[in-house]
């Protein structure tokens, strides 16, 4: 059992480089810091971006009907309109629980990773480095969260909040852990360290920041596009919409966004009235399919965030002229959306220059003088299937063929939808 204690001294000290000397790449290391990496960036990274994929999605389904009422059964019209979306973000996505990849120790567990020749004197090996190395980093990390020594706030800002809280490390907290763990072991398997190990590894301990601040989101109350729409009538009185953005970058935030949907509108009404006729309402069914795209790069680990949506939309449409006055249109919309999202990173920069990957002056690759980088980005896929209601009400204006528009949502994501429309 001395064998472990000494790779425990050996994985603690591993964090100890001098920023004055050409660090040596150790390979082992370097596979460490990116299985930690992804098991941190999964905890904390994924629920920091998620609701910007979200947000940006609920805002762009929306906008696909004003009216209920369908002129003609079998007539070519067209209605050519721009569709302004401001979606309001709810306050639960602005904030998410961090947390570090932690573990109990357990000896059993930790028996997992070696190899004990019983024949050859009780001779350890290792079967998996790496996972050694991982699963001793969690248990000190519970360690000093279930003493209380290491802090961890219950909620942080995403990238739409803008509340950032700080992890607390507690001084001479991985010490006094390492310490207590290590004189556990000492007195069960009666070994003893030398003194000037154990110096250098609670100085290195000692060393480390007390705190890190978690990322700072941007704040966003809000998201706007406009997306231009045409609606193409009638056959048997139905209407086909087509609507359509490229990819357009909206900042820093939301990064490069756009969109393409399609619909169907039918009429229902025209089986209670007649086209011609005077109508007591106009009522209609429309089905709706909108994909989007969005990119993004973010955070110290530079993800690049790639995500596809798929969204179906089925409302029920309904509305009443009053003459003279303004047209009201109400409806019920149930959404289906799904998401894949790609998050592409790499590991930090202030870590790679920890481990001889960049320049420690210039922070980047430097294949001529030995500074590969990191040449192993990892990928972590996030997939998002939500069933969504939204209940819309709104008013139309109609001055000749020309008319504007707008409409409130409510839903788990509420949205302001107007605009402006031509007829003819």
């Amino acid at each position: 059992m001395k064998n472990i204690i000494l790779i425990f001294i050996v994985l603690i000290t591993i964090t100890a480089y001098s920023q004055e000397e050409r660090i040596v790449i150790n390979e082992s290391s370097v596979e460490l810091a990116r299985v930690l990496g992804k098991d941190i960036f999964e905890l904390n990274g994924v629920p920091f971006s998620q609701p910007i994929v979200t947000a940006t999605n609920a805002t762009a389904n929306s906008g696909f009907f004003n009216t209920a009422y369908i002129p003609k059964k079998d007539s070519l019209y067209f209605k050519v309109s721009v569709n302004y979306m401001n979606g309001f973000v709810p306050e639960k996505d602005k904030s998410y629980s961090p947390s570090f990849p932690t573990e109990e120790f357990s000896e059993s567990k930790l028996l997992n990773y070696l190899t004990i020749d019983v024949f050859n004197g009780g001779n350890i090996g290792i079967k998996d480095t790496v996972g050694l190395y991982t699963y001793l980093l969690r248990t000190l990390l519970y360690d000093g969260i279930k003493d209380g020594t290491i802090s961890f706030p219950d909620r942080t800002a995403t990238i739409l909040g803008n509340d950032n809280k700080v992890i607390v490390i507690k001084e001479k907290s991985l010490g006094n852990n390492a310490d207590k763990r290590i004189s556990d072991l000492e007195s069960k398997y009666n070994v003893q360290f030398p003194d000037s190990v154990l110096t250098e590894v609670f100085k290195t301990l000692d060393g480390l920041p007390g705190s890190f601040t978690l990322p700072k989101g941007s704040g966003l109350n809000s998201m706007q596009f406009a997306v231009p729409q045409i609606e193409i009538g009638s056959y048997y009185g139905t209407e086909i919409l087509l609507r359509f953005i490229p990819k357009i970058n909206y900042g820093q935030t939301v990064g490069d966004f756009g969109f393409f949907g399609i619909g169907l509108k039918h009429s229902i009404s025209q089986y209670f009235f007649d086209f011609d006729q005077e109508r007591t309402f106009d009522l209609a069914v429309q089905l709706a399919y909108q994909n989007s795209t969005l990119e993004n790069v973010f955070g110290e680990t530079s993800a690049t965030l790639t995500s596809n949506a798929n969204i179906l939309n089925f409302n029920l449409q309904a509305s009443k002229n009053i003459e003279n006055i303004v047209d009201v249109y109400t409806g019920i919309s149930f959404e289906q959306i799904d998401i894949t999202a790609d998050f592409v990173y790499t590991i930090p920069i202030e870590n790679q220059v920890q481990l001889g990957l960049v320049d420690p002056k210039t922070k980047k690759p430097d294949l001529a003088n030995g500074y590969p980088g990191d040449t192993k980005p990892q990928t972590t896929t996030l997939t998002v299937d939500d069933f969504n209601i939204k209940w819309v009400i709104g008013v139309k204006k109609d001055f000749g063929p020309i008319a504007i528009f707008a409409s409130y949502n409510v839903s788990k994501f509420d949205i302001f939808n107007g605009g402006i429309q031509y007829s003819f």
